[in-house]
């Protein structure tokens, strides 16, 4: 995850004889919160601390929708939390295969990319856009005559690279900046998590990535639904923090 962006957020730590046993962060937007890292250390896991962390957590967010990414095994603790499922987000990894740059798509990162992701997040997230930016990531842009029509990010982690966030008018698009990323970095080990029902995901293995892992979108409270002719969010920018 990105130091940056994780910095914007804030956190709470369960302790037990002075050592950190438990931990969750979350980000308040202008009209949703995104949560994750919920962590237990195994030997103090069936004991309620993740309930518990994410109970402080939620209290501290207040009214505001929260968004996470829940795993099988805690699907049903975050439900009686009063989340409920609204999606799933396939992950998918592995070293792309030999692609082509495609010369329509440019590097550039503005306030009109930073638009188009507040049309299909639903929310405001810039400032976790500008870490990333600031912490080395690469804004690749689709443009018409009006502007940037889909945009996408590209940045390291750990010994690999994020592929994400993907925002674009449809999958033919969100293909083309993939493609590109993926061009731009041959032989490295690429992740995207994405929306199975946008298609996106079904296309990867054909690029060399296979789906290796899934979670499920869950929300508590009620999130604002695009307008009409929105672009789509095709990849996230992190499980944790969407």
């Amino acid at each position: 995850m990105a130091a940056n962006a994780v910095a914007l957020g804030q956190g709470l730590a369960a302790l037990h004889n002075g050592h950190v046993v438990g931990t969750t962060l979350w980000w308040t937007h202008d009209r949703a919160a995104t949560l994750g890292m919920v962590i237990v250390d195994q030997g103090h896991r069936g004991q309620g601390i993740a309930a518990r962390l994410v109970q402080a957590a939620l209290d501290r967010i207040g009214d505001l929708p929260v968004v996470l990414t829940a795993t099988d095994m805690a699907q049903r603790g975050y439900a009686r939390l009063g989340f409920e499922e609204v999606g799933m987000v396939d992950t998918c990894r592995g070293v792309p295969a030999s692609l082509s740059l495609d010369p329509n798509v440019e590097a550039g990162f503005s306030d009109e990319v930073l638009a188009l992701d507040a049309t299909a997040q639903r929310w405001d997230r810039g400032s976790v856009l500008r870490s990333l930016i600031a912490g080395g990531a690469t804004c690749w842009n689709l443009r018409n005559r009006h502007g940037v029509t889909a945009y996408v990010f590209d940045r390291s982690v750990g010994q690999g690279r994020v592929i994400g966030p993907i925002v674009a008018p449809d999958l033919k698009m969100a293909e083309t900046l993939v493609r590109h990323c993926l061009a731009t970095r041959p032989g490295v080990h690429m992740r995207i998590d994405s929306d199975p029902t946008l298609g996106l995901s079904n296309r990867l293995p054909a690029l060399g990535l296979k789906k290796t892992s899934w979670g499920t979108v869950m929300v508590r409270g009620t999130i604002e639904r695009a307008p009409e002719g929105a672009p789509s969010v095709y990849g996230l920018a992190s499980q944790a923090y969407s």
